[in-house]
């Protein structure tokens, strides 16, 4: 069980860095002028979009792995939010 915990943890990261990038993208979209963004705004949803799936399937995975444990899965602190 330590492998499933290692794992969901490791996941839970991964949640929370790409929860960040897309909170990101967002801000950008918002406060820079079309000239200014490195992404059209096709793309920009596109991205987002993508982003947003791969959050579904990663809360999907520390569902399972919750199941299959007794106790909770505390997820990782965010690396962000400690600078």
């Amino acid at each position: 069980m330590e492998t499933l915990r290692l794992a969901a943890l490791e996941a839970g990261k991964v949640l929370d860095e790409l929860t960040s990038i897309r909170l990101d993208l967002e801000c950008q979209s918002r406060h820079a002028g079309p000239e200014r963004r490195a992404l059209s705004d096709a793309k920009l949803h596109s991205v987002c979009v993508a982003i947003d799936h791969a959050v579904d399937a990663l809360k999907r995975i520390l569902t399972a792995a919750q199941q299959a444990r007794s106790e909770p899965i505390v997820p990782a602190s965010n690396p962000r939010d400690e600078a």
